[in-house]
């Protein structure tokens, strides 16, 4: 179902993605895939050109399973796109708004603006894993496919650009879990396997 309802929301076709990716990666075995291109169509503000890859955790829309909106995706955008506070913050309220409005509008769920929050702070790159996080922070936003109530999530953001594809790839781990949970580490692992073809 919720392939579906992604579907319908970015009028994805298969047609339009590339034959071959320019990169490789292992993500957690269970967890369900879905690609979506720029611009996305629930929250066209977003200004890239790509596309976005996303992995859900096996119970991500049941409250009580484990894996409970647990998921983790990239961004795979054209061009040295920069990842400051600022535009991060603008991006995600932008993301969780629409997606809100676009699956609870529905449902009758009636989405107020002002309680999609975004509180981030810059982390520490550790230099000899570039793939390791450059923000981490909390958001909160509506279960808009579930249980219609607000939820807060933890979130981890890590940025690489790769100047021989000209691309700029952003990786995002997102749960209500504290970070130090067993879930996370399967999500750094997908976010760590990430390679660039040579």
């Amino acid at each position: 179902m919720i392939r579906n309802v992604l579907l319908l929301l970015t009028l994805a076709s298969a047609l339009s993605l590339p034959a071959a990716d320019p990169f490789t990666y292992k993500s957690p075995k269970g967890w369900r895939h879905e690609r979506i291109p720029f611009p996305l169509g629930f929250a066209p503000e977003l200004e890239y050109q790509g596309f976005e890859e996303l992995r859900f955790g096996p119970g991500m829309f049941q409250p009580k399973s484990d894996t409970y909106w647990t998921y983790a995706f990239f961004w795979w955008v054209k061009g040295d796109a920069p990842i400051t506070a600022a535009s991060l913050k603008t991006d995600l309220t932008s993301y969780y708004l629409g997606l809100s409005h676009a699956v609870g509008s529905g449902r009758g769920l009636k989405i107020a603006p002002e309680k999609i929050t975004v509180k981030l702070k810059p982390t520490i790159r550790t230099k000899s894993k570039p793939t390791s996080p450059i923000f981490s922070g909390t958001l909160q936003t509506y279960d808009a496919f579930a249980t219609g109530k607000l939820l807060k999530l933890n979130f981890e953001v890590s940025r690489s650009y790769f100047k021989e594809s000209d691309h700029t790839w952003v990786f995002f781990s997102v749960s209500p879990l504290k970070p130090d949970s067993k879930v996370w580490k399967q999500m750094h692992a997908f976010r760590d396997s990430f390679r660039v073809k040579p």
